[in-house]
């Protein structure tokens, strides 16, 4: 315990960057939550910028601006989730290699970190886990913001060119206990949450659904669903066999007939209208610590899970959803999926001169 508390002390203090909450800045209000718009740094540099703003007090572009921004008009974001199973930072050099190893032209613009089951630890833990991604990718990206309660932590990350024309982020805290029911639990979570400041009030349907006021939603982390029919979905695992060999769509649609989730997607009982990517990766709990081996007597699930929605229907396109196979630190694998956003639905009018 010792050691852990002087590596983070030498984690916090060395962290020179600027664009990261040092810890003996926090203080009460800043101990769950941080925002680069609470950081003097990067309100310096918004302050120098010269900027027009529209709704909601966001700074608009240039239009010369917009081919670095937004390429092909959309943006990519990626959306990871890891069950940590309490281990401490130190422990977890293993994902900050990750981020680090994404060459920086394949580098989505916004990286979200959800982090389940976290130590328990003081602000020393969260700033040691951003400092350690954030170090990683700071060639390209600042922290957006972070926020932690109970045993959860989110972390954004977006390039450094985009976040002078972001709103400033909101958070809310939507429970603190389990329900037996996962179905209850997901109900109660999506009532909780609403984006009704992002319709006009005269619109009668900002109502009926106060969630899918936004245009697009993404929902991840450890979402607890299991796999039916334990003893068919022991069978198939072991005669696929413990590894990453079992790569053909018909094996995995075989588990996930008898998955939770899936399921009640398909029934209109959970996450009702939203989509998931394809499936082609075994399922991520239960392991042995330190192995690639199932826990003995334990149905493996798909627990870890990306699901989206969008107001179009169309405006996202999954690119890449897999698992990362190789860490064994905790008894999850990490799962994450890569999106393609639409952002810009029609073309910037190219202004053209005309001779009168």
């Amino acid at each position: 315990m010792e050691l852990e508390e002087n590596l983070d002390d030498q984690a916090s203090s060395s962290n020179s960057s600027g664009t990261l909450p040092a810890a003996v800045q926090a203080d009460e209000n800043t101990a769950n939550f941080y925002s680069q718009f609470n950081d003097e740094e990067f309100k310096h540099e918004q302050n120098e910028k010269a900027s027009v703003f529209g709704p909601g007090g966001v700074a608009l572009p240039r239009l010369s601006e917009l081919p670095e921004l937004v390429h092909n008009d959309q943006i990519k974001i990626m959306c990871f989730t890891w069950n940590i199973c309490a281990k401490p930072a130190s422990g977890l050099k293993r994902m900050h290699e990750l981020f680090e190893k994404i060459p920086i032209n394949d580098r989505p613009d916004v990286i979200a970190i959800a982090l389940q089951e976290l130590p328990n630890a003081t602000l020393k833990f969260h700033n040691r886990m951003v400092s350690g991604i954030g170090d990683a990718i700071q060639s390209t990206h600042r922290v957006f913001c972070w926020v932690r309660k109970w045993t959860q932590m989110l972390i954004v990350f977006m390039k450094k060119r985009l976040c002078f024309y972001t709103s400033k982020p909101e958070y809310q805290f939507v429970s603190n206990g389990r329900l037996k029911n996962r179905i209850a639990d997901y109900t109660k979570m999506a009532k909780m949450f609403n984006f009704l400041s992002l319709r006009p009030k005269h619109d009668h349907h900002r109502l009926v659904h106060p969630m899918k006021n936004a245009d697009h939603i993404f929902w991840f982390g450890d979402l607890n669903f299991r796999l039916m029919n334990p003893d068919h979905v022991l069978d198939i695992v072991m005669k696929l066999g413990q590894n990453r060999a079992f790569r053909a769509v018909a094996q995995y649609k075989e588990l996930l007939e008898s998955d939770e989730l899936s399921l009640g997607r398909a029934n209109g009982t959970v996450f009702e209208d939203f989509q998931e990517g394809i499936i082609m990766f075994p399922p991520t709990y239960k392991f042995l610590t330190g192995t690639h081996h199932y826990v003995r007597r334990r149905v493996p699930a798909y627990t870890d899970r990306v699901v989206y929605w969008s107001k179009t229907g169309t405006s996202i396109t999954p690119i890449r959803y897999d698992c990362v196979w190789d860490i064994t630190l905790s008894d999850h694998k990490p799962v994450y999926c890569i999106f393609a956003v639409k952002v810009m639905e029609n073309k910037v009018p190219t202004l053209t001169s005309r001779r009168v």
